[in-house]
């Protein structure tokens, strides 16, 4: 009889342990919503790491997003390609060749989201019906992933995920997989502020 009282209060202790983890997750997930799913504007940092065809090319880039339609990155290193970049406003994009020359290209949004751009990962992320997400621990942190496939992707660009630091809520990479899981494109983020004030002249 002692025995079958100590296994249901094991049994209970178990699923109210469950249940808390459950409701912590559920509150990550609820926040990293309420963040990011109606975003109005960011800044960020980042290293960028782009692999194709066996090679590797690392770049740090700036980038700029104001709702709905304006984008602007710019590359900062490596010193050849530096200060070259492009800004997106009013559906035409403005090519920067960092020696102080810029050329108009009127074209229209391509139908592909831009794996380098947060907002346009989480607009993915919230519409996909495959979208899904878990959570990472380790020693001294714990994170939140999220996993989407693209809607339009291709086989260089067929699935994203993007890891965010629970305690901060910061975005930490944002990577783009091909179709065999490969790793093309990595995004690792060395400062974020979102819902900024964009200076308007960046994108010109």
């Amino acid at each position: 009889m002692k025995k079958s009282i100590w296994i249901f209060f094991v049994l209970i202790l178990t699923l109210s342990l469950c249940a808390c983890g459950k409701s912590s997750q559920h509150d990550t997930y609820k926040e990293i919503y309420q963040r990011y799913h109606k975003m109005s504007s960011f800044y960020a940092s980042a290293k960028v790491t782009v692999r194709w065809e066996g090679a590797e090319s690392t770049y740090a880039v700036r980038q700029f997003y104001e709702a709905p339609d304006k984008f602007a990155l710019f590359v900062d290193a490596p010193e050849e390609v530096a200060g070259s970049g492009y800004t997106t406003k009013d559906g035409k994009f403005l090519l920067k060749s960092g020696f102080g020359q810029s050329a108009e290209v009127d074209i229209s949004f391509p139908k592909e989201k831009n794996t380098l751009f947060l907002c346009d990962f989480f607009e993915e992320y919230y519409s996909s019906e495959e979208a899904h997400s878990s959570v990472n621990s380790a020693p001294l942190e714990q994170n939140t992933v999220l996993n989407c496939f693209l809607t339009n992707g291709k086989k260089d660009r067929f699935m994203q995920n993007l890891t965010i630091d629970n305690k901060t809520f910061l975005p930490l990479i944002l990577e783009t997989y091909d179709i065999d899981g490969c790793p093309r494109v990595t995004v690792e983020f060395t400062d974020f502020k979102r819902d900024c004030d964009i200076d308007q002249r960046i994108f010109n």
